[in-house]
């Protein structure tokens, strides 16, 4: 994944593709996407790598029961990135991990989900910014 912040636009790019290796050992790029998000944008979980896993098994299979109450709620909501508290981002971002990770231990994942988890803040402040870093959630 790759992210950045323009100033002149007050908006975040976040632009992510998936390297994977052949069985004969080369790299084959796929899946490319480019999100770009202002203040205005419908508020959204961006996931990244194993993102079909993520919506199967956990936003919409036994995965679920990890979610608490307070994600299930921010992932309903139509809120605006501007109407969204910055600790409370962070919260339902790891809790969407935490419960990835947990449900992994009902349904093996095809790669690793898990701790530790990094958070960083972009903006038009000197960023980005680290909000968490390499800690594991206990």
């Amino acid at each position: 994944m790759l992210a950045g912040y323009d100033l002149k636009l007050k908006a975040a790019t976040v632009r992510s593709f998936i390297v994977r290796l052949t069985d004969s050992l080369e790299p084959e790029f796929t899946r490319a996407t480019t999100v770009i998000m202002s203040h205005e944008n419908k508020r959204d979980v961006l996931a990244f790598g194993e993102t079909d896993y993520l919506s199967a098994r956990v936003y919409g299979g036994m995965g679920r029961q990890f979610l608490n109450p307070d994600t299930i709620q921010f992932i309903m909501q139509d809120k605006t990135v501007a109407e969204t508290d910055l600790q409370q981002t962070v919260t339902v971002v790891t809790n969407v991990i935490d419960a990835a990770s947990k449900t992994t231990t009902l349904i093996p994942a095809p790669s690793g989900i898990g701790d530790p988890i990094d958070v960083l803040l972009l903006g038009k402040n000197p960023r980005p910014q680290r909000l968490r870093w390499k800690s594991r959630k206990n």
